[in-house]
């Protein structure tokens, strides 16, 4: 029975009983497990946590706490010997703050001061007496290499309580320059406090440049 006459008869409601399998020629099967040439290698798989070191990040005068999310890159690398391009865009999923107080969290980029760490700011919550739950949209693509969550109110930057809690989201692109295809996948950051947030992956995909 050929393929035609297969498919008649699966039309029809006929019953089709395959005797062997179907071997497809390696060039399809390689196809299918690779559908477009990225040109990357050892990227974290779909489903895995992003790889990044936290910690909590004292400011000079030791009251003010952030935490600070530094991703590790070092794994991945490019077929051609080049480093990968990676870009981070950043959203504001939901807070929850432990106190009443106006304030508001707050997404940087870390700078190389000791005295105030906090770089150019990617985004910030709507300001609210009891937190935010959204989320914002994305934020514009930065290349720094770490970033840190900042507590901010009309008096500038406070400590983060430790009953507060926290999910920001980063869809994290990486690319190699002249490849015709990237991958992109998303982390959700949830954290209380100044304790070690846990990040879970919660998208991933190849898309075209």
């Amino acid at each position: 029975m050929d393929r035609r006459e297969a498919l008649k008869m699966l039309g029809a409601g006929g019953a089709l009983v395959v005797a062997s399998p179907v071997i497809l020629p390696t060039f399809n099967v390689a196809h299918a497990a690779s559908p477009a040439d990225t040109g990357l290698a050892g990227l974290p798989e779909p489903g895995d946590p992003m790889p990044f070191t936290p910690a909590t990040f004292p400011t000079s005068n030791f009251k003010q706490k952030q935490v600070s999310i530094v991703p590790d890159m070092s794994g991945i690398t490019c077929d051609d010997g080049s480093a990968p391009i990676v870009t981070y865009e950043w959203r504001i999923v939901s807070v929850s703050w432990q106190k009443r107080k106006t304030a508001y969290l707050r997404v940087t980029e870390m700078s190389t001061n000791s005295n105030d760490p906090a770089g150019t700011q990617l985004i910030a919550m709507p300001p609210s007496n009891f937190g935010f739950s959204g989320p914002t949209g994305y934020s514009a693509a930065s290349y720094a290499s770490s970033f840190l969550i900042r507590k901010g109110s009309s008096k500038g930057d406070v400590k983060i309580d430790e009953g507060d809690d926290y999910a920001v989201e980063v869809r994290v692109r990486w690319h190699r320059d002249g490849a015709t295809s990237c991958v992109e996948a998303e982390y959700v950051f949830n954290g209380v406090g100044t304790t070690t947030p846990f990040a879970t992956n919660t998208n991933w995909t190849i898309a075209p440049v």
